[in-house]
């Protein structure tokens, strides 16, 4: 069996690993959900975190029903995504160790992708916003696969995409949905999950869990050894 040095593609999640947006989510589905009668807590918005926003709709709809006609779920799907996306514009930062990941692996020549949750067009705000858009080759949004995460169909687009198998590509994600979706995909992960939201304990299944993408360098001879004797 062939051996490799380390992975061939790596593909990032975006919110809460690459940008600061997690709590740009939860301001704006508890403002848009209010306009429906829905109270949201940010211990509830933990419910649908990760989540698709037409799937985290569905989901509230579906527990909390409001009138459709009155205002359809489409409509406050977008009306959400837009004001994410005027938040991002506002007061969007990188998260720590973003850019020096992301300048490390291109530095081994790595393609990247991004594997988001997010609308295209929240990734691609998110990206300009950070100033890391032209590190990644591919963006591949949730928004075009039949199922979001924890399903795995996102990361196999990404890897189909990049032209590399499945098991040489490293996922490095933030969320529990993230990891089952990467472990789905039969591909290893990182993740460096906000303790607040993702208990370190909660993360079997993990190669790695960091503190912050900036510890990726120190671990990087780790995870080149992962992938010795995988073959295609």
């Amino acid at each position: 069996m062939p051996e490799f040095a380390g992975p061939e593609a790596v593909i990032y999640d975006l919110d809460g690993l690459l940008i600061n947006s997690e709590p740009f989510w939860v301001r704006a589905q508890q403002e848009l959900f209010a306009r429906v009668g829905i109270q949201l807590t940010a211990e509830r918005c933990k419910e649908t975190m990760g989540m698709r926003i037409d799937e985290a709709v569905s989901f509230r709809h579906a527990r909390e029903p409001w009138d459709e006609n009155q205002v359809p779920l489409a409509r406050l799907e977008a009306q959400i995504i837009d004001r994410v996306m005027e938040l991002i514009e506002a007061h969007g930062e990188p998260l720590p160790g973003a850019r020096e990941s992301v300048q490390f692996l291109k530095a081994q020549s790595l393609p990247m992708a991004v594997a988001s949750s997010s609308h295209l067009r929240v990734i691609e705000c998110a990206l300009r916003k950070t100033g890391l858009e032209t590190f990644f080759e591919r963006l591949c949004s949730a928004e075009f696969e039949e199922q979001g995460k924890p399903d795995p169909a996102i990361f196999r687009t990404a890897a189909r995409k990049l032209g590399v198998p499945a098991v040489r590509c490293l996922v490095i994600e933030d969320s529990l949905t993230g990891l089952r979706a990467a472990l789905a995909a039969g591909m290893r992960a990182v993740v460096v999950p906000d303790p607040e939201h993702t208990p370190a304990e909660t993360l079997a299944g993990a190669d790695f869990v960091l503190g912050s993408l900036l510890e990726l360098p120190g671990i990087w001879n780790q995870v080149k050894g992962l992938y010795l004797s995988v073959g295609p």
